[in-house]
């Protein structure tokens, strides 16, 4: 099992852009990354050794589960972490994410401690607002920034990864999608109001790269 902890919110120009390239992976060519702010994550990776199968028809509700792992080099890892987001700053600036995707089958979220305002890039009007205790699901493709607008509680959210075992980073950084921006975040959007849609589950961004 492998730790890593990384502050995400260096001082330093030189050392930040080390950190960020650290923290979110390498990549090959013009980093394309959105700065984080205010932001830093701790994760610990695990290989699931064996097949797992999880099934429920009756009764109600449908509940099915089904991973083909092994010992070796192929499979599925399970990513725990934990993030954090500072309470926005005396400017007035919120600590965010920064723009990303995650290469990852499925992702599953929970805050554990004040509160999320999410900018998905397939819903760009608005920030849905995702309060202490809500569960939430993000799955490969979806490209979204998340910050905390709050001015004095700091939000921790609890996430884990479900990730092919040949890819080594859960995290890939993006460019705003909606500015174009390949290096700053616009400014976030107004909070959705209560009964907007946000974006729905396409099974089609599960397939892996091979497969698409």
């Amino acid at each position: 099992m492998k730790t890593l902890h990384l502050d995400c919110t260096a001082s330093s120009r030189v050392w930040r852009s080390i950190t960020l390239l650290a923290c979110f992976g390498l990549v090959a060519g013009p980093v394309q990354a959105t700065q984080a702010f205010g932001f830093n994550s701790q994760t610990f990776r695990g290989r699931v050794t064996d097949n797992v199968s999880v099934h429920q028809w009756i009764p109600t509700p449908l509940f099915t589960l089904l991973m083909q792992s092994s010992r070796d080099q192929w499979g599925i890892d399970v990513v725990q972490g934990t993030s954090m987001f500072a309470p926005m700053d005396a400017s007035g600036r919120p600590s965010q994410s920064g723009w990303h995707d995650h290469p990852t089958l499925l992702t599953i979220g929970l805050i554990v401690e004040g509160q999320l305002w999410s900018h998905e890039k397939a819903n760009p009007e608005c920030l849905k607002v995702l309060p202490t205790g809500t569960v939430f699901f993000e799955r490969r493709g979806e490209i979204h920034n998340n910050y905390n607008l709050d001015p004095k509680v700091t939000a921790v959210v609890r996430v884990i990864h479900f990730i092919e075992r040949n890819e080594s980073a859960t995290r890939r950084d993006q460019p705003d999608p909606v500015t174009g921006n390949p290096t700053t975040a616009g400014a976030p959007p107004p909070a959705c109001p209560e009964g907007v849609a946000t974006s729905g589950f396409n099974p089609w961004d599960m397939a892996s790269p091979s497969q698409r």
